[in-house]
């Protein structure tokens, strides 16, 4: 590998032979989805306190979650039924984004357009905190 500088800009330059993948995600601000396939994977590998923490973070009635119709996340918030997370307003879905998001990029770079939008300070400080296990 050479670094050369010039102008101001760094050109990297590698043996042609060198291959490297790496995994990176864009979350844009303006597609609140989160990947029904990573909360399932998740609820999987029996990591369903992430999932009940995080949104806790944004709702704190929520005591459990689970996958409902279609995938759709659904939640329990002390009612007689389970409720719709996106019932609950675009912070949780928001938040649960970044969460299957930061999931489903294992070893990988997560780039995340406007994070702090519709979250709560104390909230980012949680996403902060999430380990990848």
């Amino acid at each position: 590998m050479r670094l050369d500088q010039q102008d101001g800009q760094i050109n990297i330059k590698s043996n042609k032979k060198y291959k490297e993948t790496t995994l990176a995600r864009f979350l844009h601000s303006r597609r609140e989805l989160y990947s029904t396939n990573f909360v399932d994977e998740m609820l999987n590998e029996k990591r369903k306190a992430d999932i009940v923490n995080c949104l806790k973070s944004i709702e704190p009635k929520v005591l459990d979650a689970r996958t409902g119709l279609n995938g759709i996340v659904a939640v329990d918030i002390g009612l007689d039924n389970f409720l719709l997370v996106n019932y609950l307003g675009d912070g949780v879905v928001r938040i649960l984004s970044i969460l299957t998001s930061i999931y489903g990029t294992k070893n990988g770079i997560l780039m995340i357009d406007e994070v702090e939008n519709g979250l709560h300070v104390d909230s980012i400080k949680y996403i902060w905190s999430i380990r990848k296990r």
